[in-house]
């Protein structure tokens, strides 16, 4: 890269082991603020976790499956397996999925948004708060009815919030839905 006159700009979260005590030419390395990753890295905007939730509904499936053959370890797997769910759960990620990473981020130019496959909600389309009592999202049984997919269905962490942001529209703010996503999410791992 050197000798091709090449300038390289290596973008680095906060981690204390991306630490070195040079400066590596031609490359300059820019740490990200700290608590900035999951909002500018779209593998950590929810592309992980979608990996990770196809992978463990590959692995309980595993499980069940030794302990109904009459396994004693049902929770035995080797390497090879492993690797052969884990490339299992990649193909399980939808494109879609990973576009809606990359707008959750807002890294890409705005003038060239990624299609997440999702259909906009038009102006002419009625506000979803307008029908809850209290004229809030939060109060909206459609907008709960879509957590609760979330929470009993195999739908992955990008898909809900995208469904939430489809019905919503203007009305959809991130953080006033982060709690109860992420107390379904805690949910499935306890």
């Amino acid at each position: 890269m050197r000798q091709q006159n090449r300038c390289i700009l290596l973008l680095l979260d906060n981690f204390s082991g991306h630490y070195i005590s040079y400066e590596p030419q031609p490359i300059h390395i820019e740490f990200f603020k700290p608590n900035l990753t999951s909002y500018v890295q779209p593998c950590d905007a929810g592309i992980i976790c979608c990996l990770k939730a196809h992978y463990w509904q590959a692995y309980c499936l595993h499980a069940l499956n030794l302990e109904e053959a009459g396994e004693q370890d049902i929770y035995k797997i080797n390497l090879l397996e492993a690797m052969l769910m884990a490339q299992e759960a990649w193909k399980e990620v939808t494109a879609a999925t990973i576009a809606h990473c990359w707008n959750h981020t807002k890294i890409q130019p705005s003038s060239t948004p990624i299609d997440s496959g999702s259909t906009p909600v038009s102006s002419t389309t009625t506000s979803a708060s307008s029908y809850s009592p209290s004229g809030s999202p939060q109060y909206d049984p459609k907008a709960w009815a879509i957590v609760q997919e979330f929470a009993t269905s195999e739908m992955g962490l990008p898909q809900a919030e995208a469904k939430l942001e489809s019905y919503l529209g203007t009305c959809y703010k991130e953080v006033e839905w982060r709690v109860p996503l992420k107390a379904v999410m805690d949910a499935e791992n306890d």
